[in-house]
């Protein structure tokens, strides 16, 4: 039972998927870096040590927040090779998929 087949139709959706992901992690950093540089310019004027507190655990967490949107592919392909294990298509078939080029 093939569930995946690396096709024009396959590689068209995976081109897409790619695009949309690089597009929301360009964003990400940049907004990233703009709500940080926000938080920490409360800090600086904060004079409230709960605030300070506040704007330093939101910063944590948005950090982490953008490296588990980075994971994401990650992520997808181990879900995919758990999925897999008993298909008779591997993990690196798709991760070749993934990662041909389309010309």
């Amino acid at each position: 039972m093939i569930l995946f087949d690396c096709t024009n139709d396959a590689l068209t959706i995976i081109d897409a998927v790619k695009r949309v992901l690089n597009i929301i992690q360009i964003a990400l950093i940049v907004l990233l870096i703009v709500y940080c540089t926000v938080d920490i310019a409360k800090i600086v004027i904060s004079k409230n040590d709960d605030e300070i507190k506040k704007y330093r655990s939101s910063i944590y967490n948005r950090i982490i927040s953008c490296i588990l949107i980075f994971l994401i592919p990650s992520l997808v392909f181990l879900i995919f090779g758990s999925i897999l294990n008993n298909s008779s298509m591997s993990i690196n078939e798709i991760k070749q998929c993934w990662y041909k080029d389309r010309t």
